[in-house]
């Protein structure tokens, strides 16, 4: 539909991959502060007894990180390169 009103087809292609890595960043923000404060708060707490060490990492947090950034740009990518194959009128009526 923002095509119809006049993007062009590069403008919406931008916008899709950089909302998606909004929602990406937003994504790991959370992720990241929330696993955070649970494994400080939670993990801390049930080894407190001193029965077993614990050592808190974000090796794998920081693993996925790219993993997600690139779904956040590859995903809108094949989709608007598989939906751009109709015509901006099909588009609208499937709509």
């Amino acid at each position: 539909m923002i095509q119809f009103v006049g993007m062009t087809k590069r403008q919406l292609h931008q916008m899709l991959i950089f909302e998606g890595l909004d929602y990406a960043v937003i994504t790991l923000a959370v992720s990241y502060i929330a696993s955070t404060l649970a494994v400080g708060i939670g993990v801390r707490a049930m080894t407190a007894n001193g029965f077993s060490t614990f050592h808190f990492t974000l090796m794998p947090m920081m693993a996925c990180t790219p993993i997600l950034l690139a779904f956040a740009v590859l995903i809108p990518f094949f989709c608007f390169r598989n939906l751009e194959k109709q015509s901006i009128i099909e588009r609208l009526r499937t709509e």
